[in-house]
């Protein structure tokens, strides 16, 4: 009996402990942006914002909320001497699945801007500026840069009259070696390892 009570108390504290709310974010709506890399003041202040963990001593500020027709995300922090860009992973059914499927998606800003449904690094898919999404290119990937994204709900097939979670992960990558994911343990290609967004 005392080993039931013991058993019930650790899954207890479990789902109530930081562990447990570390995969899960809430995107409220706010104001609409204005998509061109410039953080200005008051723009933000509306929106969500969790880290991701580069080193130590230095996180990428990734800010998120929705206007009501779009899903709008804001990236801080990129340092010339610490190379990284952004991206953002959707699973719109939240299924969770072991492959991405025609309900995955990825967002890709630097440059260009890059994005595919099902599949990730789809380099041939990137032009100057995206007429389907927008975000903020930049000229000199060596300057500090920040990022500006925003994806229409119509685009990835999101109906929050069927549904309003989604499965989200947020990548600070070099594209080439380097990949830095919110939630930490969070794997590109693996949707089941994304966390999960709740849409207000």
């Amino acid at each position: 009996m005392i080993k039931h009570i013991l058993f019930f108390f650790s899954i207890l504290l479990l789902f109530n402990s930081p562990f447990a709310h570390e995969r899960q974010i809430t995107i409220n709506k706010g104001k609409p942006i204005n998509v061109d890399g410039i953080l200005e003041e008051g723009e933000w202040d509306d929106a969500g914002k969790i880290s991701i963990v580069i080193t130590d001593k230095y996180s990428i500020i990734v800010y998120y909320k929705h206007d009501g027709e779009n899903l709008l995300f804001a990236f801080d922090g990129f340092l010339p001497e610490m190379f990284r860009v952004p991206e953002v992973l959707l699973d719109i059914k939240n299924d969770r699945s072991s492959l991405m499927d025609d309900n995955d998606w990825w967002f890709h800003a630097s440059m260009t801007d890059c994005w595919s449904n099902g599949s990730f690094n789809d380099w041939k898919s990137c032009v100057r500026n995206a007429e389907s999404w927008k975000a903020n290119n930049v000229i000199d990937m060596k300057a500090e840069n920040k990022f500006e994204m925003e994806i229409p709900f119509e685009l990835i097939n999101l109906n929050l009259s069927e549904s309003n979670t989604i499965g989200i992960a947020f990548n600070a990558t070099d594209t080439r070696s380097e990949w830095n994911f919110w939630p930490k343990h969070a794997q590109i290609a693996l949707p089941s390892s994304w966390g999960e967004a709740v849409i207000n």
